[in-house]
Order: structure tokens, then sequence, then C-alpha cells
């Protein structure tokens, strides 16, 4: 699973994307225009790496942040729908 958020208002212009592979989720994020920093978490299981993953998006759909379409469009969503 692979998402890319932004969040861009008056006050901030930022990017955050996870990448869950396995047991693995990789995020990078930062300013919108820079390399941005990159975090890699590994945990026991599966089911756990995902489960704190989604815990991670809801956060950032909470603070304003919203989904990148392939269709260069903008969704701001919950963790409940559209997955």
């Amino acid at each position: 699973m692979k998402k890319s958020l932004v969040c861009i208002t008056a006050y901030s212009n930022k990017f955050w994307e996870i990448n869950v592979q396995g047991t693995i989720f990789i995020v990078l994020y930062g300013k919108i225009g820079s390399k941005g920093s990159v975090n890699t978490k590994e945990f026991v299981s599966e089911e756990l790496c995902m489960k704190r993953a989604n815990k991670l998006i809801e956060s950032k759909f909470k603070k304003g942040y919203w989904e990148i379409r392939k269709d260069n469009g903008r969704r701001q969503t919950s963790i409940s729908r559209n997955y």
C-alpha cells in the first residue's frame, strides 16, 4: 500500500507519503519542493504494520492533509472509506 498526502494552507506547504511493504513501512515527509526526510519502522507482523500505518494516515487527515490522486484531483477521506 502506498499513500501520498499533502497539506497546503496559508501556513503550511507539506507532503507526507507512506509505503507499506510487508512488516516495514517507510514514511517520506517534508516541505513541498524539498528532498524531505525518511523514517523507516519495522513491526513483528504485517497486521500490526498495516494497523499502525492506517492510524498515521487517519491522523494526517485530521490535521488537514488530503490524498493526491492520479487524476490530479484531491480527496480528503477517512480510513473507513474508499480504501
